[in-house]
């Protein structure tokens, strides 16, 4: 009797996809006026095969979603099993010192706190003769 079933995951169909392009977990980018924040989508991988790396201005992360044991008799292809690295280059004035991760639901939050120099401040304008007066004398001592 034909399996149609079978015939679907044996050789060449429309449904085979590249293998060997490096799975990279989907992230979202948010910048707060105190941290950048980033979310990687991470279902289905233990907290314990998820790690997190700095190097310089180099934030790496890399994983790996594990095959369960037991289970590779009755698969036919094998897709959702493999290894990730995935690296961002953070901007200047990061306290790469204070950073935070936290892994909730399939999701890693890494949470990368602005140093001073890179916070957003509020800057007054001024508008007064004074105060016009007082930014070209000082102009004036700096040259």
């Amino acid at each position: 009797m034909w399996d149609w079933f079978d015939d679907l995951f044996v050789g060449p169909s429309s449904f085979d996809i590249d293998v060997t392009r490096p799975v990279a977990p989907a992230c979202d980018i948010e910048e707060t006026d105190t941290h950048f924040v980033l979310c990687l989508d991470m279902p289905g991988i233990p907290k314990e095969d998820i790690a997190i790396h700095m190097s310089g201005n180099q934030l790496t992360v890399e994983g790996e979603r594990s095959e369960t044991k037991g289970a590779e008799a009755s698969r036919y292809r094998s897709e959702r099993y493999a290894s990730f690295r995935r690296s961002f280059t953070l901007p200047a004035g990061v306290d790469t010192d204070r950073v935070e991760a936290n892994y909730k639901n399939g999701v890693l939050e890494i949470a990368i706190p602005k140093g001073e120099s890179a916070k957003t401040r509020r800057i007054k304008i001024g508008g007064e003769a004074a105060e016009r007066e007082k930014i070209t004398a000082t102009k004036e001592r700096a040259a």
